[in-house]
């Protein structure tokens, strides 16, 4: 198995992309440290953690408060002995529309998805470094282009941090551990979301491959970049888009 033996954090791990990494992630081998800050209700965690079975493991954490990101990899060391992989999958979109332009909305969506990204590097890069591990942000194709009338501009700006922070960090923590980023196209998420149908319609029209991603689209891209497959590449940027940005 491509992860056997190896021990993988997986940030908004309760989400549709973070239970979908997980998942593949154990299956290939890895012990799994589920992190997210769920709502009052934990039936989610709890049904995770049932479904992966020994091997996997559940710590709170908010991504945009340091001294969780310390506690979920002092647990990681607890329980697994070492830390090889971390997936900064935590984000959120905002309310994906043009009226979202808000301060407020703003500096949400970069605490979440900027600065969350940026503590989780913080804080594993030692621990990473020890074996050679491998961190893997999820962006997103809005760090790459703009998409009138369907966006919130905090959103792309938040995603965009995320990708040049990639390769700041993939120079800064070399050798020792690589850093990649990954950038889903349309997914179903964006159903749930405020997303203008009609933008939705024109942007799935212009997929080469003809359909949306799937979240396992997604964790399958997150296995190969976190694995021993990808011993040559860091700073780099998987689209995962349908060849949405090819053209």
């Amino acid at each position: 198995m491509k992860l056997a033996g190896k021990v993988a954090l997986v940030t908004g791990a309760t989400g549709s992309f973070g239970r979908a990494i997980a998942r593949t992630l154990k299956q290939a081998g890895a012990r799994v440290m589920l992190a997210d800050l769920p709502a009052e209700n934990n039936d989610s965690v709890t049904a995770l953690l049932g479904e992966l079975g020994a091997g996997a493991s559940y710590v709170r954490l908010d991504v945009r408060a340091e001294k969780e990101w310390s506690v979920a990899v002092a647990r990681c060391l607890s329980e697994f002995g070492q830390l090889n992989v971390l997936v900064n999958n935590a984000g959120i979109s905002g309310g994906i529309d043009a009226g979202g332009d808000s301060i407020e909305a703003w500096d949400e969506l970069m605490d979440v998805n900027a600065k969350g990204a940026f503590l989780g590097i913080r804080a594993t890069c030692d621990a990473l470094s020890r074996h050679g591990g491998s961190i893997v942000n999820i962006s997103s194709v809005s760090a790459l282009h703009g998409q009138p009338k369907s966006s919130h501009m905090g959103y792309h700006a938040s995603k965009a941090a995320v990708h040049i922070m990639t390769k700041a960090a993939a120079l800064r923590y070399a050798p020792a551990v690589r850093v990649n980023s990954v950038h889903p196209g349309i997914m179903p998420v964006m159903k749930t979301s405020k997303f203008e149908p009609a933008a939705r319609a024109n942007a799935l029209a212009q997929v080469p491959l003809g359909r949306e991603g799937r979240a396992e689209d997604v964790a399958n891209a997150v296995l190969f970049l976190a694995s021993e497959d990808a011993c040559y590449i860091t700073g780099a940027e998987l689209l995962v888009d349908g060849g949405l940005m090819a053209g």
